[in-house]
């Protein structure tokens, strides 16, 4: 089994990797996570706990991976991360010493039946007692991953010899896609994304020069919002002037809302686009975006 890292095309994340389980590998997974979450989680506390479990499983696969040093079957692991509907969902596997795993599913089931408070109450007594196992700390990784998911740790114990199994562990960390406002400036859009309406609006001007800064996070969020949107989506456009640059990204989202009809996952996308009467270049701008995008649009005109 070779090792390597996969990424899905059809997930915002969702990445897999098996094989001999090296430093090499885990760093680069971790690295990889890390700037996948950066540009996709707007949440920081939910990036924060994310990223901390993924840290304590990839630790506990590779400190806690060899039955036999000399046998190379003892260092393939398997790890997967994969953002679901409501949650993250993070797997690890590894083989274990068979004279190992009870004590380790005990502790787990221990672990299972605690309260969150409890949790945290021998997560610091570990802390303080400093009750670290033989290989660095297994303790203290397994409950400081319950303690930052807020959920049960799973487990499936596959025997493969007299002397070893292989054990799989699973844990999803839950995560809400939430409505995107952002206030406007003197030099950028206002944005109010309501994912409780599917009420979309975009208004105000953008003359601001780093426009990626300002659309990249709007763009990196509505990949997450179209593999489940509201199933009618109204977008109001009500712009007062923009640069060239800006109307490519309003283009790029906007052809993200004709994916998300093409795909069938929604029933109705309507995008209102306002414009006063007399004012030449947002009409333009209107009939240039429409000629390229699939999707109707209707032209609203405003009174001066």
């Amino acid at each position: 089994m070779d090792s390597n890292i996969t990424k899905s095309i059809q997930s915002p994340l969702q990445l897999s990797f098996s094989g001999i389980i090296n430093l090499g590998l885990i760093d680069s997974a971790i690295s990889t996570i890390e700037f996948q979450l950066d540009s996709l989680e707007t949440n920081i506390n939910t990036r924060k706990k994310v990223y901390g479990v993924v840290v304590e499983l990839l630790q506990n696969l590779y400190n806690h991976q060899s039955v036999n040093q000399m046998q190379e079957i003892s260092r393939l692991g398997v790890f997967s991360i994969e953002l679901k509907k409501y949650a993250y969902k993070i797997v690890t596997g590894n083989y274990i010493s068979n004279k190992e795993l009870s004590p380790l599913v005990n502790w787990i089931e221990e672990l299972n039946g605690l309260s969150t408070k409890e949790i945290k109450t021998v997560y610091n007594q570990i802390l303080t007692n400093k009750r670290f196992s033989a290989k660095g700390g297994a303790g203290l990784g397994l409950i400081n991953t319950l303690r930052l998911a807020n959920n049960k740790l799973y487990y499936t114990i596959d025997r493969i010899d007299e002397q070893c199994s292989f054990i799989t562990f699973e844990v999803e960390v839950n995560s809400y896609i939430t409505s995107l406002i952002i206030e406007p400036k003197t030099n950028s859009f206002g944005i109010y994304f309501d994912t409780k309406t599917g009420n979309m609006k975009i208004y105000g001007t953008s003359s601001c020069v780093d426009t990626s800064a300002f659309f990249n996070p709007i763009l990196a969020w509505l990949e997450r919002y179209k593999q489940y949107p509201n199933r009618s989506i109204l977008i109001d456009i009500n712009i007062e002037y923009f640069n060239t640059i800006a109307c490519k990204y309003i283009l790029d989202i906007l052809e993200v809302f004709d994916g998300i009809k093409k795909s069938g996952l929604t029933s109705s996308v309507i995008i209102n686009w306002y414009c006063k009467e007399e004012d030449l270049e947002m009409m333009e701008a209107y009939q240039d975006i429409e000629n390229i995008l699939e999707l109707k649009m209707n032209l609203i005109s405003l009174s001066i």
